[in-house]
């Protein structure tokens, strides 16, 4: 394969490499100390591969304790599933 210049046909990392016309954002906390819990929330939303298809997970994560604060799934990607991750955060109280 190699001599004869084929290759597998399926999707290639191209993780280094910006558009150019990307906008770059700044990096937010840079220079802040994170050295107590629910001092910086983060979101993630990601796919989940399933038998029958995909389901979607949504985890807000605590970043100086890497903790799921709260997580939500659902079979659909909606403003519902972020709203009821948000409505399962404990009070602080």
């Amino acid at each position: 394969m190699g001599i004869m210049g084929i290759q597998a046909i399926y999707p290639q990392k191209r993780t280094s490499m910006p558009d150019k016309y990307h906008q770059i954002y700044p990096y937010l906390f840079k220079g802040l100390l994170i050295d107590r819990p629910n001092q910086v929330w983060g979101i993630d939303i990601t796919y989940i591969r399933l038998v029958n298809g995909w389901i979607s997970l949504t985890a807000i994560i605590d970043w100086f304790a890497r903790f799921v604060v709260a997580w939500e799934t659902s079979i659909i990607m909606d403003t519902d599933m972020v709203v009821n991750v948000q409505n399962l955060i404990p009070s602080r109280a």
